[in-house]
Protein backbone atom coordinates (compact mmCIF):
# COMPACT_ATOMS: atom_id res chain seq x y z
CA UNK A 1 0.00 0.00 0.00
CA UNK A 2 2.79 2.43 0.91
CA UNK A 3 4.52 1.68 -2.40
CA UNK A 4 1.27 2.46 -4.30
CA UNK A 5 0.78 5.76 -2.47
CA UNK A 6 4.37 6.74 -3.16
CA UNK A 7 3.98 5.90 -6.83
CA UNK A 8 0.78 7.92 -7.14
CA UNK A 9 2.39 10.85 -5.36
CA UNK A 10 5.38 10.75 -7.69
CA UNK A 11 3.07 10.62 -10.71
CA UNK A 12 1.04 13.58 -9.40
CA UNK A 13 4.14 15.68 -8.79
CA UNK A 14 5.53 14.81 -12.19
CA UNK A 15 2.29 15.94 -13.84
CA UNK A 16 2.23 19.11 -11.76
CA UNK A 17 5.70 20.01 -12.99
CA UNK A 18 4.65 19.77 -16.63
CA UNK A 19 4.34 23.39 -17.87
CA UNK A 20 0.90 24.20 -19.15
CA UNK A 21 0.48 26.93 -21.71
CA UNK A 22 -0.58 30.16 -20.02
CA UNK A 23 -2.97 32.21 -22.13
CA UNK A 24 -1.52 35.59 -23.06
CA UNK A 25 -4.82 37.35 -23.67
CA UNK A 26 -6.43 38.69 -20.51
CA UNK A 27 -6.00 41.24 -17.74
CA UNK A 28 -2.63 41.78 -16.08
CA UNK A 29 -1.75 44.05 -13.20
CA UNK A 30 1.55 44.94 -11.61
CA UNK A 31 4.24 47.59 -11.59
CA UNK A 32 7.09 49.20 -13.44
CA UNK A 33 10.13 49.58 -11.19
CA UNK A 34 12.24 52.66 -11.90
CA UNK A 35 15.32 53.23 -9.76
CA UNK A 36 13.73 51.06 -7.07
CA UNK A 37 10.38 52.92 -7.05
CA UNK A 38 7.16 51.26 -8.26
CA UNK A 39 4.71 52.75 -10.74
CA UNK A 40 1.43 50.84 -10.91
CA UNK A 41 0.29 49.59 -14.29
CA UNK A 42 -2.56 47.49 -15.67
CA UNK A 43 -2.39 45.87 -19.10
CA UNK A 44 -5.23 44.26 -21.00
CA UNK A 45 -3.98 42.01 -23.80
CA UNK A 46 -6.49 41.13 -26.50
CA UNK A 47 -6.21 38.79 -29.44
CA UNK A 48 -7.36 40.25 -32.75
CA UNK A 49 -7.33 39.02 -36.32
CA UNK A 50 -4.00 40.84 -36.77
CA UNK A 51 -2.45 39.38 -33.61
CA UNK A 52 -2.14 40.34 -29.94
CA UNK A 53 -2.38 43.96 -28.74
CA UNK A 54 -1.72 45.44 -25.30
CA UNK A 55 -3.81 48.23 -23.80
CA UNK A 56 -1.80 49.70 -20.90
CA UNK A 57 -3.21 52.02 -18.23
CA UNK A 58 -1.07 53.89 -15.71
CA UNK A 59 -3.55 55.31 -13.22
CA UNK A 60 -1.21 58.03 -11.94
CA UNK A 61 -1.10 59.56 -15.44
CA UNK A 62 -4.71 60.59 -15.13
CA UNK A 63 -5.36 62.30 -18.45
CA UNK A 64 -2.78 60.72 -20.69
CA UNK A 65 -4.10 57.82 -22.73
CA UNK A 66 -1.40 55.32 -23.76
CA UNK A 67 -1.73 54.06 -27.30
CA UNK A 68 -2.23 50.29 -27.76
CA UNK A 69 0.95 48.36 -28.48
CA UNK A 70 1.59 45.24 -30.57
CA UNK A 71 2.48 42.10 -28.61
CA UNK A 72 4.83 39.47 -30.01
CA UNK A 73 5.03 35.96 -28.57
CA UNK A 74 8.50 34.50 -28.01
CA UNK A 75 9.74 31.07 -26.96
CA UNK A 76 9.86 32.16 -23.30
CA UNK A 77 7.19 34.87 -23.09
CA UNK A 78 6.19 38.03 -24.94
CA UNK A 79 7.45 41.44 -26.06
CA UNK A 80 5.18 44.48 -25.61
CA UNK A 81 6.37 47.14 -28.04
CA UNK A 82 7.06 50.69 -26.74
CA UNK A 83 5.48 50.21 -23.33
CA UNK A 84 7.24 52.97 -21.38
CA UNK A 85 9.94 54.42 -23.58
CA UNK A 86 11.06 51.04 -24.91
CA UNK A 87 10.08 47.46 -25.64
CA UNK A 88 9.16 45.33 -22.62
CA UNK A 89 10.84 41.93 -22.99
CA UNK A 90 8.97 39.61 -20.61
CA UNK A 91 9.44 35.99 -19.59
CA UNK A 92 6.42 33.92 -18.62
CA UNK A 93 6.85 32.02 -15.35
CA UNK A 94 5.18 28.64 -16.13
CA UNK A 95 4.62 27.81 -12.45
CA UNK A 96 2.68 30.93 -11.35
CA UNK A 97 1.85 32.41 -14.75
CA UNK A 98 3.46 35.79 -14.11
CA UNK A 99 5.30 37.96 -16.62
CA UNK A 100 8.65 39.30 -15.48
CA UNK A 101 11.24 41.27 -17.39
CA UNK A 102 12.51 44.73 -18.23
CA UNK A 103 12.40 47.68 -20.59
CA UNK A 104 15.73 48.86 -21.94
CA UNK A 105 15.74 52.66 -22.34
CA UNK A 106 18.50 55.18 -23.08
CA UNK A 107 18.39 56.16 -19.39
CA UNK A 108 18.63 52.63 -17.98
CA UNK A 109 16.57 49.52 -17.34
CA UNK A 110 12.99 49.58 -16.03
CA UNK A 111 11.74 46.45 -14.30
CA UNK A 112 8.34 45.03 -15.28
CA UNK A 113 6.28 42.54 -13.26
CA UNK A 114 2.72 41.65 -14.30
CA UNK A 115 0.34 39.21 -12.63
CA UNK A 116 -2.76 37.66 -14.25
CA UNK A 117 -5.91 38.75 -12.42
CA UNK A 118 -9.65 38.65 -13.02
CA UNK A 119 -10.61 41.67 -15.14
CA UNK A 120 -12.17 44.56 -13.22
CA UNK A 121 -15.94 45.05 -13.44
CA UNK A 122 -17.21 47.02 -16.41
CA UNK A 123 -17.33 50.73 -15.61
CA UNK A 124 -20.68 52.11 -14.55
CA UNK A 125 -20.53 54.86 -17.17
CA UNK A 126 -20.58 55.21 -20.92
CA UNK A 127 -18.88 57.42 -23.48
CA UNK A 128 -20.49 59.25 -26.38
CA UNK A 129 -18.46 60.69 -29.24
CA UNK A 130 -20.11 64.06 -29.86
CA UNK A 131 -19.87 67.11 -32.10
CA UNK A 132 -21.29 70.61 -31.78
CA UNK A 133 -20.98 73.80 -33.79
CA UNK A 134 -19.52 77.12 -32.65
CA UNK A 135 -21.11 80.43 -33.62
CA UNK A 136 -18.89 80.84 -36.70
CA UNK A 137 -19.68 77.35 -38.01
CA UNK A 138 -16.56 75.65 -36.65
CA UNK A 139 -17.23 71.99 -35.87
CA UNK A 140 -15.96 70.93 -32.44
CA UNK A 141 -15.45 67.23 -31.64
CA UNK A 142 -15.35 65.77 -28.17
CA UNK A 143 -16.29 63.00 -25.78
CA UNK A 144 -19.12 63.06 -23.25
CA UNK A 145 -18.71 60.62 -20.37
CA UNK A 146 -21.96 59.91 -18.51
CA UNK A 147 -22.69 57.82 -15.39
CA UNK A 148 -25.24 55.04 -15.87
CA UNK A 149 -27.95 56.34 -13.56
CA UNK A 150 -31.69 56.92 -13.88
CA UNK A 151 -31.54 60.56 -12.78
CA UNK A 152 -30.00 63.43 -14.74
CA UNK A 153 -26.37 64.06 -13.83
CA UNK A 154 -24.48 67.18 -12.91
CA UNK A 155 -21.76 67.92 -15.48
CA UNK A 156 -18.36 69.56 -15.79
CA UNK A 157 -16.89 71.10 -18.96
CA UNK A 158 -13.10 70.68 -19.19
CA UNK A 159 -11.41 73.74 -20.70
CA UNK A 160 -7.83 73.70 -21.97
CA UNK A 161 -5.09 76.24 -21.42
CA UNK A 162 -2.99 78.00 -24.03
CA UNK A 163 -2.12 75.98 -27.11
CA UNK A 164 -3.81 73.34 -29.23
CA UNK A 165 -5.08 71.01 -26.52
CA UNK A 166 -6.91 67.77 -27.21
CA UNK A 167 -9.64 66.12 -25.16
CA UNK A 168 -8.84 64.82 -21.66
CA UNK A 169 -10.73 61.53 -21.67
CA UNK A 170 -8.81 60.09 -18.71
CA UNK A 171 -9.81 62.96 -16.45
CA UNK A 172 -13.42 62.78 -17.66
CA UNK A 173 -13.56 59.12 -16.60
CA UNK A 174 -12.47 60.06 -13.08
CA UNK A 175 -15.57 62.23 -12.73
CA UNK A 176 -17.90 59.73 -14.38
CA UNK A 177 -16.72 56.93 -12.10
CA UNK A 178 -17.85 59.13 -9.20
CA UNK A 179 -21.29 59.89 -10.57
CA UNK A 180 -20.72 63.09 -12.55
CA UNK A 181 -20.81 63.66 -16.31
CA UNK A 182 -17.87 65.33 -18.06
CA UNK A 183 -17.52 66.90 -21.49
CA UNK A 184 -14.04 67.22 -22.96
CA UNK A 185 -13.26 68.35 -26.50
CA UNK A 186 -10.46 69.06 -28.94
CA UNK A 187 -9.78 72.77 -29.31
CA UNK A 188 -10.57 74.23 -32.70
CA UNK A 189 -7.91 73.12 -35.17
CA UNK A 190 -6.72 70.30 -32.89
CA UNK A 191 -7.54 66.59 -33.02
CA UNK A 192 -10.84 66.02 -34.81
CA UNK A 193 -12.12 69.60 -34.51
CA UNK A 194 -12.12 71.87 -37.55
CA UNK A 195 -10.68 75.36 -37.68
CA UNK A 196 -7.22 76.85 -37.19
CA UNK A 197 -5.83 76.58 -33.69
CA UNK A 198 -2.86 78.87 -34.31
CA UNK A 199 -5.17 81.71 -35.40
CA UNK A 200 -7.80 81.22 -32.68
CA UNK A 201 -8.69 84.28 -30.63
CA UNK A 202 -9.97 84.60 -27.07
CA UNK A 203 -13.45 85.37 -28.39
CA UNK A 204 -13.45 82.23 -30.55
CA UNK A 205 -12.17 80.06 -27.69
CA UNK A 206 -14.98 81.32 -25.47
CA UNK A 207 -17.55 80.86 -28.25
CA UNK A 208 -16.47 77.22 -28.58
CA UNK A 209 -16.91 76.75 -24.83
CA UNK A 210 -20.35 78.36 -25.06
CA UNK A 211 -21.30 75.89 -27.80
CA UNK A 212 -20.18 73.08 -25.49
CA UNK A 213 -22.44 74.33 -22.71
CA UNK A 214 -25.43 74.77 -25.02
CA UNK A 215 -24.90 71.20 -26.25
CA UNK A 216 -24.88 69.91 -22.68
CA UNK A 217 -27.98 71.90 -21.73
CA UNK A 218 -29.91 70.10 -24.46
CA UNK A 219 -28.71 66.61 -23.54
CA UNK A 220 -31.42 64.36 -22.15
CA UNK A 221 -29.16 62.91 -19.42
CA UNK A 222 -27.73 66.19 -18.10
CA UNK A 223 -29.21 68.45 -15.42
CA UNK A 224 -28.86 71.80 -17.17
CA UNK A 225 -29.01 73.68 -13.85
CA UNK A 226 -25.90 71.88 -12.55
CA UNK A 227 -23.27 72.47 -15.21
CA UNK A 228 -19.92 73.98 -14.21
CA UNK A 229 -16.46 74.53 -15.67
CA UNK A 230 -12.87 73.48 -14.97
CA UNK A 231 -10.21 75.64 -16.64
CA UNK A 232 -6.47 74.96 -16.57
CA UNK A 233 -3.99 77.84 -16.79
CA UNK A 234 -5.31 80.19 -19.53
CA UNK A 235 -8.45 78.03 -19.53
CA UNK A 236 -9.36 79.96 -16.37
CA UNK A 237 -9.95 83.03 -18.56
CA UNK A 238 -12.12 80.92 -20.85
CA UNK A 239 -14.17 79.73 -17.87
CA UNK A 240 -14.50 83.24 -16.42
CA UNK A 241 -15.44 84.76 -19.79
CA UNK A 242 -18.00 82.00 -20.40
CA UNK A 243 -19.48 82.74 -16.98
CA UNK A 244 -19.66 86.41 -17.97
CA UNK A 245 -21.64 85.44 -21.07
CA UNK A 246 -23.88 83.13 -19.08
CA UNK A 247 -24.91 85.99 -16.81
CA UNK A 248 -26.28 88.00 -19.74
CA UNK A 249 -27.05 85.67 -22.67
CA UNK A 250 -30.49 84.28 -23.18
CA UNK A 251 -30.74 80.51 -22.86
CA UNK A 252 -27.28 80.11 -21.34
CA UNK A 253 -27.45 79.03 -17.71
CA UNK A 254 -25.25 80.59 -15.06
CA UNK A 255 -22.44 78.16 -14.13
CA UNK A 256 -23.18 75.99 -11.13
CA UNK A 257 -19.51 76.18 -10.11
CA UNK A 258 -16.06 77.21 -11.37
CA UNK A 259 -12.76 75.40 -10.85
CA UNK A 260 -9.38 76.74 -11.94
CA UNK A 261 -6.07 74.90 -11.83
CA UNK A 262 -2.97 77.17 -11.88
CA UNK A 263 -5.30 79.70 -13.49
CA UNK A 264 -5.13 83.50 -13.26
CA UNK A 265 -7.66 85.80 -11.64
CA UNK A 266 -6.07 88.96 -13.04
CA UNK A 267 -6.28 90.42 -16.55
CA UNK A 268 -4.20 88.92 -19.33
CA UNK A 269 -2.06 92.07 -19.45
CA UNK A 270 -1.50 92.03 -15.68
CA UNK A 271 -0.63 88.34 -15.71
CA UNK A 272 1.85 88.76 -18.57
CA UNK A 273 3.52 91.70 -16.86
CA UNK A 274 3.73 89.93 -13.49
CA UNK A 275 4.99 86.78 -15.16
CA UNK A 276 7.81 88.68 -16.88
CA UNK A 277 9.14 89.76 -13.50
CA UNK A 278 8.33 86.74 -11.30
CA UNK A 279 9.11 84.01 -13.80
CA UNK A 280 12.17 85.88 -15.04
CA UNK A 281 13.60 85.95 -11.52
CA UNK A 282 12.82 82.26 -11.02
CA UNK A 283 14.69 81.19 -14.16
CA UNK A 284 17.67 83.46 -13.56
CA UNK A 285 17.02 86.17 -16.15
CA UNK A 286 19.01 89.38 -15.76
CA UNK A 287 17.40 92.68 -14.79
CA UNK A 288 17.92 93.92 -18.37
CA UNK A 289 16.19 90.87 -19.84
CA UNK A 290 13.24 91.22 -17.43
CA UNK A 291 12.95 94.92 -18.27
CA UNK A 292 12.89 94.11 -21.98
CA UNK A 293 10.14 91.51 -21.44
CA UNK A 294 8.08 94.05 -19.48
CA UNK A 295 8.64 96.67 -22.17
CA UNK A 296 7.43 94.25 -24.85
CA UNK A 297 4.21 93.50 -22.96
CA UNK A 298 3.53 97.20 -22.44
CA UNK A 299 4.20 98.03 -26.10
CA UNK A 300 1.80 95.38 -27.40
CA UNK A 301 -1.00 96.11 -24.93
CA UNK A 302 -0.68 99.88 -24.51
CA UNK A 303 0.67 101.15 -27.84
CA UNK A 304 -0.42 101.01 -31.48
CA UNK A 305 1.57 98.18 -33.05
CA UNK A 306 0.78 99.68 -36.48
CA UNK A 307 3.13 102.51 -35.52
CA UNK A 308 6.40 101.69 -37.33
CA UNK A 309 8.46 102.77 -34.31
CA UNK A 310 6.57 100.40 -31.98
CA UNK A 311 6.83 97.51 -34.43
CA UNK A 312 10.53 98.17 -35.00
CA UNK A 313 11.18 98.14 -31.26
CA UNK A 314 9.29 94.84 -30.76
CA UNK A 315 11.20 93.19 -33.60
CA UNK A 316 14.45 94.46 -32.10
CA UNK A 317 13.61 93.03 -28.65
CA UNK A 318 12.88 89.64 -30.18
CA UNK A 319 16.06 89.70 -32.24
CA UNK A 320 18.15 90.56 -29.18
CA UNK A 321 16.47 87.83 -27.09
CA UNK A 322 17.09 85.23 -29.80
CA UNK A 323 20.67 86.39 -30.35
CA UNK A 324 21.44 86.15 -26.64
CA UNK A 325 19.64 82.81 -26.30
CA UNK A 326 16.88 83.71 -23.83
CA UNK A 327 13.86 84.18 -26.09
CA UNK A 328 12.40 80.70 -25.51
CA UNK A 329 13.13 81.09 -21.80
CA UNK A 330 10.88 84.13 -21.45
CA UNK A 331 8.49 84.10 -24.43
CA UNK A 332 6.19 81.83 -26.37
CA UNK A 333 6.58 81.48 -30.16
CA UNK A 334 3.74 83.95 -30.86
CA UNK A 335 4.55 86.52 -28.15
CA UNK A 336 6.77 88.85 -30.20
CA UNK A 337 6.90 89.57 -33.96
CA UNK A 338 9.75 88.80 -36.31
CA UNK A 339 8.17 90.76 -39.16
CA UNK A 340 5.26 93.13 -39.72
CA UNK A 341 3.14 90.19 -40.93
CA UNK A 342 3.29 88.64 -37.44
CA UNK A 343 1.49 91.48 -35.64
CA UNK A 344 -2.05 90.15 -36.07
CA UNK A 345 -0.99 86.71 -34.79
CA UNK A 346 0.53 87.90 -31.51
CA UNK A 347 -0.94 86.25 -28.41
CA UNK A 348 -1.62 89.58 -26.68
CA UNK A 349 -3.44 90.82 -29.78
CA UNK A 350 -5.68 87.76 -29.97
CA UNK A 351 -6.27 87.44 -26.21
CA UNK A 352 -7.53 90.39 -24.19
CA UNK A 353 -9.64 89.85 -21.07
CA UNK A 354 -10.03 91.14 -17.51
CA UNK A 355 -12.00 88.81 -15.20
CA UNK A 356 -12.29 91.36 -12.38
CA UNK A 357 -15.89 92.50 -13.01
CA UNK A 358 -17.35 89.03 -13.55
CA UNK A 359 -15.59 87.58 -10.50
CA UNK A 360 -17.48 90.08 -8.35
CA UNK A 361 -20.73 88.88 -9.95
CA UNK A 362 -19.82 85.27 -9.06
CA UNK A 363 -19.54 85.83 -5.31
CA UNK A 364 -22.37 83.39 -4.65
CA UNK A 365 -21.03 80.74 -7.06
CA UNK A 366 -18.90 77.91 -5.62
CA UNK A 367 -15.37 78.62 -6.83
CA UNK A 368 -12.26 76.49 -6.33
CA UNK A 369 -8.84 77.89 -7.26
CA UNK A 370 -5.82 75.58 -6.97
CA UNK A 371 -2.48 77.41 -7.17
CA UNK A 372 1.15 76.35 -7.11
CA UNK A 373 3.11 78.07 -4.35
CA UNK A 374 6.14 78.43 -6.64
CA UNK A 375 4.26 79.38 -9.82
CA UNK A 376 6.13 82.08 -11.72
CA UNK A 377 3.64 82.23 -14.61
CA UNK A 378 0.55 82.79 -12.45
CA UNK A 379 2.08 84.33 -9.31
CA UNK A 380 0.25 83.19 -6.18
CA UNK A 381 0.16 86.48 -4.24
CA UNK A 382 -1.26 88.60 -7.08
CA UNK A 383 -3.94 86.13 -8.10
CA UNK A 384 -5.04 85.05 -4.62
CA UNK A 385 -5.37 88.73 -3.70
CA UNK A 386 -7.50 89.39 -6.80
CA UNK A 387 -9.88 86.60 -5.79
CA UNK A 388 -10.05 87.82 -2.21
CA UNK A 389 -10.98 91.32 -3.41
CA UNK A 390 -13.62 90.03 -5.79
CA UNK A 391 -15.28 87.58 -3.40
CA UNK A 392 -15.07 89.85 -0.34
CA UNK A 393 -14.75 86.99 2.18
CA UNK A 394 -17.62 85.06 0.57
CA UNK A 395 -17.71 81.41 1.75
CA UNK A 396 -18.17 80.42 -1.90
CA UNK A 397 -14.45 80.95 -2.53
CA UNK A 398 -12.09 78.03 -1.89
CA UNK A 399 -8.36 78.62 -2.43
CA UNK A 400 -5.91 75.72 -2.20
CA UNK A 401 -2.14 76.26 -2.45
CA UNK A 402 0.06 73.29 -3.34
CA UNK A 403 3.56 73.62 -1.86
CA UNK A 404 6.57 73.19 -4.12
CA UNK A 405 4.45 73.33 -7.26
CA UNK A 406 5.10 75.64 -10.18
CA UNK A 407 3.07 76.25 -13.32
CA UNK A 408 2.61 72.61 -14.19
CA UNK A 409 0.30 69.72 -13.39
CA UNK A 410 3.21 67.29 -13.49
CA UNK A 411 6.36 66.33 -11.60
CA UNK A 412 9.53 65.23 -13.26
CA UNK A 413 11.74 62.39 -12.07
CA UNK A 414 13.35 63.47 -8.80
CA UNK A 415 15.55 62.14 -6.04
CA UNK A 416 13.80 63.31 -2.87
CA UNK A 417 15.56 63.69 0.48
CA UNK A 418 13.71 62.28 3.48
CA UNK A 419 13.90 63.41 7.11
CA UNK A 420 16.77 61.59 8.76
CA UNK A 421 18.96 61.54 5.69
CA UNK A 422 17.34 58.90 3.47
CA UNK A 423 16.28 59.41 -0.13
CA UNK A 424 13.92 57.86 -2.64
CA UNK A 425 13.38 58.15 -6.36
CA UNK A 426 10.07 59.84 -7.18
CA UNK A 427 8.86 58.72 -10.59
CA UNK A 428 7.63 61.31 -13.11
CA UNK A 429 3.86 61.58 -12.75
CA UNK A 430 0.86 63.92 -12.51
CA UNK A 431 0.36 65.83 -9.26
CA UNK A 432 -2.68 64.01 -7.72
CA UNK A 433 -3.73 66.86 -5.44
CA UNK A 434 -5.31 68.83 -8.30
CA UNK A 435 -7.74 65.95 -8.81
CA UNK A 436 -8.13 65.21 -5.08
CA UNK A 437 -9.02 68.79 -4.14
CA UNK A 438 -11.44 69.00 -7.06
CA UNK A 439 -13.29 65.83 -6.06
CA UNK A 440 -13.54 66.93 -2.42
CA UNK A 441 -14.86 70.34 -3.53
CA UNK A 442 -17.50 68.83 -5.84
CA UNK A 443 -18.61 66.43 -3.10
CA UNK A 444 -18.87 69.21 -0.52
CA UNK A 445 -20.94 71.33 -2.89
CA UNK A 446 -23.29 68.44 -3.73
CA UNK A 447 -22.42 68.00 -7.41
CA UNK A 448 -20.80 64.60 -6.89
CA UNK A 449 -22.01 61.82 -4.59
CA UNK A 450 -19.82 61.20 -1.56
Amino acid sequence: MLVLIASLAALFLAEADVPREQPIAGYWEGALTIEGSPLGIAVTIEETAEGFRAHPVISEWIWYAIEPSPVTKTETGIVIADLYGGDAVLTLDPLYGQLVGAIATPDGSIGVHLKPLPPPPRPDWREEEVTFTSDDGTRIAGTLTIPNAPEKAAAIILLHGRGCGRRSVGEARVYAARGMAALTFDKRGAGESSGDCSAATHAQTVADAEAAQRFLQRHRNIDRRRIGYRGTSAGAWTAQALAEKALTRRGLNKPAFLITWIGPATSIRTQQMASARTYGERVGATDEQIALAEEAVALITDQDTADPRVLERLIAIRAQAEREGWYTLMFGPDDLPQTEADVSTLYLKKFRFDPGPVLQDLRDTPYLAVFGAEDGIVPLDDNAAALDRAFSSSPSLNVVVLPNRGHSLEHGDQIVELPGGGTYFKVDTVEPRFMTETILFLQREGFMPR
